[in-house]
């Protein structure tokens, strides 16, 4: 056997200490999940607005988010305290209904074909013309700055234009529906301002044309009870 020289010797050792280094690192270096859980913090995770229909809109709630169903809590409280119509709404909206009852009724009685629904419009000239008077007695003694309206707005006339529009049993129709929404709208207003108006008179009022619009309602249930169920 031939001698090792001393480079070769040398280069030998070499390798095995390089050996014994790397299989010393591969013992104490720690695997991926424990550097991961132990070196680095988790991202967290973004925030998302927690939206909830009724119960007070987040402080990033868009602006307009009440007409989707989020309340904020100024809203909340506006709905549920005080007098949810203004004096001179419902002057004005109590002044609106009585005018077109009265031009309706005109119509109607000229143009109805059965004797239930001519007579049924008379009523209706009748007590909303009284109702009228009432009311401009009554705002006249409280305040001159709620002065009803004289004539009808844009959207009263179109409603009284389309009712012109039609005849026969057409026409008999379209008033029994138009009387069943309106007295239904009539009644919501009249409700809400006897139990939450502002105004002492007016609140009386409020209370007597309650008890009216629901007679006018209950002579419709008898004119026709599919349509004022409706």
């Amino acid at each position: 056997m031939k001698p090792i020289d001393g480079i070769t010797a040398a280069l030998a050792v070499s390798a095995l200490l390089a050996g014994t280094a790397l299989a010393q690192n591969s013992q104490q270096a720690p695997n991926p999940q424990e550097r991961g859980t132990t070196n680095m913090q988790p991202t967290p995770p973004a925030q998302v607005p927690n939206f909830q229909t009724g119960t007070g809109a987040p402080s990033n709630a868009p602006i307009g988010a009440a007409e989707f169903g989020v309340q904020t809590k100024s809203n909340a409280t506006a709905a549920s305290t005080g007098p949810q119509v203004k004096a001179p709404d419902y002057v004005r909206q109590t002044a609106m209904t009585d005018l077109f009852e009265i031009r309706a009724g005109e119509l109607a009685r000229e143009k109805a074909t059965t004797p239930a629904i001519r007579s049924f419009a008379q009523r209706m000239i009748n007590e909303h013309t009284a109702s009228s008077k009432k009311l401009t007695k009554v705002v006249q003694s409280e305040n001159a700055n709620l002065a009803p309206p004289g004539r009808l707005d844009r959207q009263h006339w179109v409603l009284l234009s389309d009712l012109q529009r039609t005849s026969g049993t057409s026409f008999d129709r379209d008033y029994l529906k138009m009387q069943a929404n309106g007295h239904q709208q009539a009644l919501a207003l009249q409700e809400d301002y006897s139990r939450n108006g502002e105004d002492p008179k007016l609140k009386q009022m409020a209370s007597e044309e309650t008890n009216v619009v629901k007679s006018h309602l209950d002579e419709l249930k008898q004119i026709d009870p599919l349509i004022a169920s409706q």
